[in-house]
């Protein structure tokens, strides 16, 4: 309803939007009088309170700020922020009458222009004319004459449609009961459900029939332990599904839950639908994973940047867990020992007259670890020295050998560090005139190590 009249519980003040006629007249005699004209940015209007019924739909400007010029025309914002629709102008009483309430939070303000009494001016002869004298004669008597009365009977107030106040009301108050009762448009609280097993039962509210769409929230008594099944107010047992179409099989003591009504089964609302195929071994401990039967923990191990170790005598199982990409298959390493030759040599004869190291073998490995080293030497000329060492990639590593008689003696180390991709060398060297020899017919160079590939 809109209301035309309104009086400003401060001035008693009577608001008319239907006396607008009076403006521009009104206008002049302000002019004649000695009336000033202000301009002032963010005026407050704090609301005109009529009636708790009525709230938050008018609002004044304080006292001596109140008749509003037309032009320019008044700047009404809300919060801050210039509004234009959804409300009426009093520029006479300077209030602002929204067609719907606003939020009681809500801020006014306004830019306007309005007047006020210079002190000391009067009207005069010279500042009043016949035109005003005409304006003003033709409004009729007591035009703006009325006085409020203090009480009167609510269906003296017609709404738009001509219906009494007292009618609107009773017509109000019809449409919350129905709106309330019909349980497809409100969700009614049902309080605790009793049981039978897994049959779950709700006394309240009281429904003669459940209808599509009906919803009913509740908080349960008991742990599910299968499907469930619920009876509204002996109304019978219906199946309760989730919204996928499985059966519920979870609820909890203590858990509150809302169902819908599908016109065969309640839905259970709130339902994310699949919880795909993970189940607890492929879910990362201590992290979790929502099922049918609730949350349950992950017992994947988490083996993070775990290496893992292989060896060349038999497979490695990897064990069964998560693994973040850091980790590596570490390549095997070999231990020195006699169970394999990688290899050896009993046929070329190495030999050399060189006072200085030279080499005289070399191969190149791929494998790593720690290798036995053996290699059969001899000088070709008695009391003269013959010498030999083992180098890796042009560096000695091996011990330097020697002998000093034509009789064979066998070398034999062991020499770790090697990678694969590693040059294995043999240098050697002799005295002049006198050759360091590998004695081949006993046995001459070789390699090994203790692990065994051929059984």
């Amino acid at each position: 309803m809109t209301k035309t009249n309104w009086q400003d519980p401060r001035s008693t003040e009577i608001r008319s939007t239907q006396i607008s006629g009076l403006q521009e007249a009104i206008g002049k005699i302000e002019e004649s009088i000695g009336i000033n004209t202000l301009t002032e940015s963010n005026i407050p209007l704090p609301e005109v309170f009529i009636s708790n019924d009525d709230r938050c739909r008018i609002y004044q400007a304080p006292e001596g700020k109140r008749n509003w010029l037309s032009s320019p025309p008044p700047i009404i914002k809300k919060n801050g922020i210039v509004i234009t629709d959804d409300f009426e102008i009093d520029y006479g009483g300077g209030a602002v009458i929204f067609s719907t309430p606003i939020l009681e939070a809500d801020v006014l303000t306004a830019d306007v222009s309005y007047t006020v009494k210079i002190t000391g001016k009067q009207l005069s002869s010279e500042d009043y004319t016949l035109l005003e004298k005409k304006k003003l004669a033709g409004i009729a008597e007591d035009a703006n004459n009325y006085t409020h009365p203090e009480s009167h009977p609510a269906n003296m107030i017609l709404l738009d449609d001509e219906t009494s106040v007292e009618d609107g009301i009773a017509d109000i108050i019809e449409n919350i009961n129905e709106h309330q009762s019909d349980y497809t448009l409100q969700i009614p609280w049902a309080g605790i459900s009793t049981n039978t097993d897994n049959a779950y039962s709700l006394g309240n509210p009281v429904i003669v029939s459940l209808v599509p769409g009906m919803a009913v929230s509740f908080k349960c008594n008991a742990d599910a332990t299968g499907e469930v099944t619920l009876n509204w107010s002996g109304t019978g047992d219906k199946g309760v599904l989730k919204s996928n179409s499985t059966p519920v099989t979870n609820w909890k003591n203590g858990g509150v839950y809302t169902v819908r009504y599908d016109g065969t089964n309640f839905i259970q609302q709130g339902e994310g639908g699949d919880y795909g195929t993970a189940t607890a071994a492929q879910v990362l401990a201590p992290y979790t994973i929502g099922t049918d039967s609730g949350l349950v923990p992950g017992t994947m191990t988490d083996h993070s940047s775990s290496n893992i170790q292989c060896i060349f005598t038999s497979d490695v199982t990897i064990p069964a867990g998560y693994y973040n990409g850091s980790g590596k298959v570490l390549r095997p390493g070999f231990s020195p020992g006699t169970a394999t030759a990688l290899f050896s040599d009993n046929t070329n004869t190495y030999q050399t007259t060189s006072s200085t190291y030279v080499k005289m073998l070399e191969k190149t490995l791929f494998i790593g670890g720690t290798l036995r080293v053996y290699f059969i030497l001899r000088s070709g000329t008695n009391m003269q020295n013959a010498f030999a060492r083992i180098y890796r990639n042009g560096t000695p590593v091996g011990i330097e050998r020697y002998v000093s008689t034509t009789s064979v003696v066998t070398f034999t180390e062991d020499i770790s560090g090697w990678l694969p991709g590693d040059k294995f060398q043999l240098y050697m060297r002799g005295s002049g005139s006198n050759y360091s020899i590998i004695d081949v017919a006993n046995g001459g160079i070789g390699i090994t190590i203790n692990e065994v590939f051929v059984s």
